[in-house]
């Protein structure tokens, strides 16, 4: 399903995912990110990516709550326009809304 929608998918064994991890830690591509580990052995992932401190890794139990879930990975972002001066409205923001 998710190769009609031009996503990849890659398909590999625990030893695998965890050479692949590694890799990308020792490159320095894992700088920051989180991982949400299911089902995996957190200790074998810290060990393979070196136990960097900048890796989150999320491997609590699965909650059926999207939302909560969803927390550690979405960034919120909010987007505001004043459009007036001292009361006075500014219409230059009208097409952008």
């Amino acid at each position: 399903m998710l190769t009609a929608l031009d996503i990849d998918v890659t398909v590999e064994s625990d030893a695998g995912w965890l050479a692949s991890a590694g890799r990308l830690a020792s490159a320095g591509k894992l700088s920051g990110a989180r991982i949400r580990l299911i089902g995996g052995d957190a200790s074998a992932l810290a060990e393979a990516t070196g136990g960097r401190p900048d890796l989150a890794v999320y491997a609590h139990p699965v909650t059926e709550a999207g939302r909560v879930e969803l927390l550690p990975f979405l960034h919120e972002q909010a987007v505001s326009i004043t459009a007036h001066r001292f009361g006075t409205p500014n219409h230059l923001s009208d097409a952008l809304i």
